[in-house]
């Protein structure tokens, strides 16, 4: 016969395992598994090796890995909001000369929410640029890609809720 206690332990051994499953991430490496499948054509853990080019910095929130041709590169860098959450800011280059991509995504019940519309200036895709994650500061560099002279454009500026445009 099982013991009352015996269940118990067991209940409270898996609400505490389902506990710790469903918290939310807090470095650019638990973002970066929580990613959708459609940014990768490459299993993500092999992308993560350092003799590829990836560089992971969960102390600064940054990571990249290197793209290969059917794999785009990836850049991640993650922001505190001001409401004590957190914000990772996505940039893949389309190296086909497609357009590059900037999204924004907040974790909630379990999962990323796309974010780009309600924190990220709209910005149409034909424009050919090129974000500049920084690795040790806040503010995202825009700048022409190489066609159009890789000249400095402007930079966003994270404000705790969203990104705003700062020219120089």
């Amino acid at each position: 016969m099982i013991r009352p206690t015996f269940i118990l332990a067991v209940y409270v051994c898996l609400a505490a395992v389902s506990a710790l499953a469903a918290r939310a991430p807090r470095t650019v490496l638990d973002f970066y598994f929580l990613l959708p499948d459609d940014y990768f054509d490459a299993p993500r853990k092999d992308l993560l090796d350092p003799n590829r080019g990836a560089i992971v910095d969960n102390e600064h929130g940054y990571l990249h890995v290197v793209g290969d041709g059917s794999q785009f590169s990836i850049w991640l860098a993650l922001y505190k909001k001001a409401d004590a959450g957190r914000i990772v800011v996505l940039f893949q280059e389309d190296e086909e000369g497609g357009c590059n991509s900037l999204k924004a995504y907040a974790y909630s019940g379990g999962h990323l929410v796309d974010m780009t519309k309600s924190v990220l200036p709209s910005e149409p895709c034909g424009e050919e640029k090129f974000y500049e994650l920084p690795r040790t500061r806040t503010a995202i560099g825009v700048r022409a890609t190489d066609n159009n002279g890789g000249r400095h454009l402007y930079d966003l500026i994270w404000s705790g809720s969203r990104f705003r445009v700062r020219r120089r």
